[in-house]
């Protein structure tokens, strides 16, 4: 018989809080580890120390929101590429270049397609475990029509957060939406009946052509390009550039506003249906 003890819950320690804490930093310590897996020189890129880096930048965005500002991404790529090559001396620009690139796509959570962050926490009193959710900087539409990043507090909620994505990331979205109606449609789903105009359209077109003009309604990447353009033209999004041409669009607040307007009508539709039939089934 084995005289093994068991340490009860109410015995373990209550270690949530420090969890958390650790969990905040453990973006700026993956930038570190993951670095080896850069096309950079290994030699000159194992002196650039990538949590400094990641802690500069943040530094430097809490004293620009204090004054009221914030820092776009080529800014921010700017300055942590020469806090690079401070950190070594034979540091090539391409190299600094990849270095900060690869810190900002991890504080915004790039390889999520910049969701929050989340881990599960050990706590005793919850078998399941308590999931924690945070960012670290955010994309936010600027006045200017580009974007900054402001830090995130952990504590926000996603309500909060303006929504962002790529063209390619939107027409793969859009994509899987259009696939997903197709296939309701053959169990004859009345939303689905309702939009087949419009998916069925979409489905027909090819996904991109090389050949053809970046915004062009002949394939859907460039349908897709269109809207966005017509929509950073009206207000409703901002672009934050990239010089590799795949550019982050922000939704503005005047974007979600215009989104929930809409959504408030087939919603107050469903709630008056649902009265009825509770009217109905008590009658």
């Amino acid at each position: 018989m084995s005289d093994q003890r068991f340490i009860s819950a109410d015995a373990a320690p209550r270690l949530t809080s420090h969890l958390r804490a650790l969990s905040l930093i453990a973006p700026l310590q993956r930038a570190e580890d993951n670095k080896g897996m850069l096309h950079v020189s290994a030699k000159t890129a194992e002196r650039v120390d990538m949590r400094y880096l990641a802690l500069a930048a943040i530094e430097l965005l809490i004293d620009r929101m204090g004054a009221g500002g914030t820092a776009g991404r080529a800014e921010l790529i700017e300055y942590l590429a020469d806090l690079a090559r401070l950190q070594s001396r034979n540091l090539s620009d391409p190299d600094a270049t990849a270095l900060a690139e690869h810190v900002f796509d991890g504080l915004t959570n790039a390889r999520d397609r910049r969701a929050r962050f989340k881990v599960r926490l050990f706590d005793p009193d919850q078998p399941e475990g308590v999931f924690f959710e945070f960012a670290l900087l955010r994309a936010e539409p600027l006045p200017d029509g580009t974007v900054g990043y402001p830090v995130q507090d952990a504590l926000d909620s996603d309500e909060i957060m303006s929504p962002s994505a790529t063209l390619s990331e939107i027409r793969d979205r859009l994509t899987k939406l259009c696939q997903a109606l197709e296939s309701q449609d053959r169990t004859g789903d009345a939303a689905a009946a309702r939009w087949r105009k419009g998916w069925q359209y979409i489905r027909a077109l090819p996904e991109i052509v090389e050949d053809a003009r970046r915004t062009a309604r002949s394939h859907l990447h460039g349908l897709v390009g269109l809207v966005l353009n017509h929509l950073f033209e009206a207000g409703f999004v901002a672009v934050d550039e990239r010089q590799d041409g795949n550019h982050l669009y922000v939704a503005t607040p005047r974007f979600r506003m215009m989104l929930a307007e809409h959504a408030s009508v087939p919603l107050l539709d469903l709630a008056r249906g649902a009265s009825e039939a509770r009217e109905n089934a008590h009658a």
